[in-house]
């Protein structure tokens, strides 16, 4: 798991969110942002985002609004950056897996290879850097108190969440219901993270499924925005209907990892997490 936590207790939480939020500074003070740092701050904006509702009975109503609202808008921020990227990477993948040549799409690829590169320089990263800074003085100032009975009930509402929206998800997966289902999955994924001392062998393999399935989710998602993107591609008719083909064929993979994905992950009601580890005594057997 990413999650480094230095101690077991609520202090220890804070410090790993704290942690977090540093490292997304640190890569967005770069002069040139690239694909990989834009991945990794989106990875450390969503766990920082599950922590802060996990931890909402512990936080001020102020500190809890304050941060959402912050942390989603420089989220969505570096998800336009991060999409060019992806589509560029996925069209030269669809492409070879479809038999053609890498020359059709080229321009198409340096294309949007030059959007990523004006949109990373032009993006106010300034401006995300000050509300990430003053989420970080909220959590410094007020630091939440956590225990094996908050993470319990937060665990618990977190994975109800989404059971319940990946269940709705399966029945009609609209591609609001998907995205719904893929956002609480990754919220209850980090959230798991940042519990790992209180977790039992179980628990540990709900966050390896949940890792999993939001995989999935994402690539399904990936491939149906890269659908669309290529009706608008200068190229011949007969190549674009070969890269629809191969897409709706990965797609329909995803999809169905998907759905054998769900009945795994969600098959246990909340009341897994009735029984959390005491991390205090854990952590002390261990240094014995």
């Amino acid at each position: 798991m990413t999650a480094s936590i230095p101690n077991c207790s609520g202090l220890g939480i804070q410090r790993a969110c704290l942690h977090r939020l540093a490292n997304v500074v640190r890569l967005l003070r770069r002069p040139l942002v690239t694909a990989a740092s834009i991945h990794q701050a989106r990875i450390d904006l969503k766990a920082t985002e599950a922590l802060v509702i996990l931890l909402r009975p512990q936080l001020r109503l102020a500190t809890y609004r304050q941060s959402r609202r912050a942390l989603k808008d420089v989220r969505r921020g570096l998800g336009a950056i991060r999409d060019l990227a992806v589509n560029a990477e996925e069209l030269a993948r669809a492409t070879r897996q479809a038999g053609l040549s890498r020359r059709s799409i080229q321009a198409t690829v340096g294309s949007w290879g030059r959007q990523h590169r004006n949109l990373a320089r032009g993006s106010a990263f300034a401006e995300m850097t000050a509300k990430l800074e003053g989420i970080r003085r909220d959590l410094t100032d007020h630091p939440p108190k956590v225990g094996r009975h908050l993470l319990r009930d937060g665990l618990r509402r977190l994975y109800r969440r989404a059971a319940a929206s990946c269940r709705c998800a399966a029945a009609e997966p609209t591609s609001h219901h998907l995205h719904e289902c893929r956002q609480r999955t990754q919220r209850l994924r980090y959230a798991l993270e940042f519990a790992t001392p209180w977790l039992s062998d179980r628990q540990h393999r709900l966050w390896h499924r949940t890792k999993i399935l939001g995989t999935r989710l994402g690539r399904h998602r990936d491939l149906g925005r890269l659908g669309r993107s290529i009706d608008q591609l200068p190229i011949q008719p007969s190549h674009r209907r070969s890269l629809h083909v191969e897409i709706e064929k990965r797609r329909a993979a995803a999809m169905r990892g998907f759905l054998a994905s769900i009945g795994k992950t969600y098959r246990k009601k909340n009341r897994r997490f009735n029984g959390l580890k005491n991390a205090a005594k854990t952590e002390k057997r261990a240094s014995e």
